[in-house]
C-alpha cells in the first residue's frame, strides 16, 4: 500500500514550478482580452472601476503566489478572486474557471512554497523537510489532471482533437484521443520509471507548447496544462539537473552581510533562494576580521567567488546572478554601464538607510515550519473530493461513450 501511495508523491521542486507556472497563467488570464464574446455572455454587468480593482487584486495576488509568499493564503485568495473575475467576465477566466478554480482550491492544502520562494527562505527548518510529498492534496490534484484529459468539455485535450479534421487525418485525430486517455494512467505507471516519466512530460509539455505557438490556442490555456504536468518530474530529474549546473563557481561562492543587520539577513537568504543558489554559504562579516574591514570600508556586503575574489555592492549582485541558472540571463543587463551605475547608486541610497528599508521586509519572518498534512486536512481534502468526483461522473461516463 506503501509503494502505491508514492505513485502520488509529488517532489516539492516540482511544487514549485508547478507554483510557478500556475501563477504566470493566472496574471496572464487577468489581461489577456476574450477571443469569444460568449465567454461573458452569462457574467455580471459592473462597473468599469470594480472589474479595474479585480484586475489590480488579482495580479496583485498572482505575483504574491508566485514569488512564494504566504503561499497557503495567497492560493485559496487566489481561489476566491478567480472565482469573483469569472462571475464578472474578467479577462479569460471564463475559458479556464473550470479547470484552474478546482487546482487553486486543491492547492491550498499543498505546501507550494516548500522550495524556491519567499517562505522556504525564512524557514529555519528547512534542511530537515522531505524532498518530496504524499497527501490527499497529491491525489486529488493527480486525478484532476487526469480528468483534465478524460471529460468531454475539459478543454485541455478536446480544443486540441479539434484542430484536426476528421478523412485524411483521421488517424491523427484518433491518436490523439488515446495519447490523451492513456497519458494520466502511464505517467502513473511505476516509481522505478523515473526516466520514462520524464520523457512523457517531456513531450506533452513540448505538444501543448506547439498548440500554443503553432496552433494559436489559448495560451492561458495550455499553460495551465503545463503546469499540471510539471508536478510530475521526479525527484531524480531535479538531482540529475542540479548536478549538472554545479559548476566550481557555484560551489566556491560564501556571501556575508552585517550580523547588526536584520535587513540584511533577510535579503541574502532571499536572493540565495530565489536565485536557486542553495550551496552557497551565507555569514556575518563579523566572523572573519577581513571581510568585516571590508565591509565597513566599502559600507557593503561582501561576496566572495570560488578565485577569492571579493564583490561589493550592486556589482556582487550581478555576479551572483551570473551564477544562477535561471537568472544567469539578466548579468549582463545588469553589468551594463548605465544599469551598474544606477544601481550602484540604489544599493548605497538603501545602505545608508537601512532602517527605512527595512520596512520593506517586515512582512518576512524567520519561522520554523514542516511541510505534512495534518489527519483533519486530508479528511477535508478527501470529502471535496469525493464531492467533486461524483459531480462528474456523470460527465466521464459520457465521455467513454463518445470516443471516436
Amino acid at each position: 500500500m506503501r509503494y502505491s501511495l508514492k505513485r502520488f508523491g509529488i517532489a516539492l521542486r516540482s511544487l514549485a514550478l508547478f507554483r510557478g507556472i500556475m501563477a504566470l497563467t493566472v496574471v496572464l488570464a487577468v489581461f489577456t482580452v476574450k477571443s469569444d464574446a460568449s465567454l461573458s455572455m452569462n457574467a455580471l454587468q459592473t462597473s468599469p472601476f470594480v472589474n479595474g480593482f479585480l484586475v489590480l487584486l488579482v495580479s496583485v495576488l498572482g505575483l504574491l503566489l508566485l514569488v512564494g509568499y504566504r503561499t497557503r493564503l495567497m492560493s485559496v485568495l487566489c481561489f476566491l478572486a478567480c472565482g469573483l473575475a469569472t462571475l464578472l467576465g474578467v479577462g479569460q477566466f471564463g475559458l479556464i474557471s473550470g479547470i484552474l478554480l478546482p487546482i487553486l482550491f486543491w492547492s491550498g492544502f499543498l505546501p507550494l512554497g516548500a522550495a524556491y520562494s519567499l517562505d522556504s527562505a525564512m524557514n529555519t527548518q528547512k534542511s530537515l523537510l522531505p524532498t518530496a510529498i504524499v497527501s490527499g492534496a497529491t491525489v486529488a490534484l493527480m486525478v484532476q489532471h487526469s480528468l483534465n484529459y478524460w471529460l468531454p468539455k475539459a478543454l485541455f485535450w478536446s480544443t486540441l482533437v479539434a484542430t484536426t479534421e476528421p478523412g485524411a487525418v483521421g488517424n491523427v485525430r484518433s491518436l490523439l484521443w488515446v495519447l490523451g486517455l492513456l497519458s494520466p494512467l502511464l505517467v502513473l505507471i511505476s516509481l522505478r520509471l523515473n526516466f520514462y516519466r520524464s520523457v512523457l512530460v517531456a513531450a506533452f509539455v513540448c505538444i501543448h507548447a506547439i498548440a500554443i505557438l503553432v496552433l494559436r490556442q489559448p495560451a492561458v490555456l495550455h499553460l495551465l496544462a503545463i503546469a499540471l504536468w510539471t508536478i510530475y518530474l521526479p525527484c531524480s530529474f531535479w538531482e540529475a539537473l542540479a548536478e549538472r549546473v554545479n559548476t566550481p563557481a557555484r560551489q566556491g561562492i560564501s556571501i556575508y552581510y552585517d550580523a547588526d543587520c536584520g535587513f540584511c539577513k533577510k535579503v541574502v537568504h532571499v536572493l540565495r533562494t530565489l536565485l536557486i543558489l542553495p550551496s552557497a554559504p551565507l555569514a556575518t562579516a563579523q566572523s572573519d576580521p577581513s571581510i568585516c574591514a571590508d565591509m565597513e570600508t566599502y559600507n557593503s556586503w561582501v561576496v566572495v567567488d570560488w578565485q577569492q575574489k571579493r564583490h561589493f555592492k550592486f556589482e556582487a549582485i550581478a555576479y551572483i546572478c551570473s551564477l544562477s541558472p535561471v537568472f544567469r540571463v539578466v548579468a549582463p543587463i545588469l553589468r551594463w554601464h548605465p544599469v551598474m551605475s544606477a544601481g550602484t547608486r540604489f544599493y548605497e541610497a538603501i545602505a545608508n538607510n537601512r532602517r527605512r528599508a527595512g520596512l520593506l521586509t517586515k512582512p518576512l519572518t524567520f519561522h520554523a515550519s514542516s511541510i505534512a498534512s495534518s489527519q483533519l486536512e486530508n479528511w477535508i481534502v478527501g470529502v471535496c473530493f469525493v464531492t467533486y468526483f461524483a459531480s462528474r461522473l456523470p460527465l466521464l461516463i459520457e465521455a467513454f461513450k463518445i470516443l471516436p
